[in-house]
């Protein structure tokens, strides 16, 4: 007999965050997220080609917050909200 339990959601690997961690983590939209990786902003690698999945190394982006003053990160701010 087939068992159709639901399958548990799976997590990303510790070492790599999803978009939708990152769009957390810096408190921003997926849209605005999108718009910081065209600029060069947030650097994250795309799985599966153009319109494939995007993933980032967590180490990279802990690294953006922590090495960044309160000044630079509201430039990286207005920068990820400047269209």
């Amino acid at each position: 007999m087939l068992d159709f339990t639901p399958m548990k959601k799976p997590q990303s690997s510790p070492e790599i965050m999803t978009a939708n961690e990152v769009a957390e983590y810096f408190g921003i939209t997926i849209r605005s997220l999108h718009r910081a990786i065209r600029k060069g902003i947030i650097p994250g690698f795309q799985l599966g080609g153009k319109g494939g999945v995007w993933r980032f190394d967590r180490q990279v982006i802990k690294s953006l917050i922590m090495h960044k003053s309160e000044a630079a990160a509201e430039d990286i701010r207005k920068a990820i909200n400047d269209k």
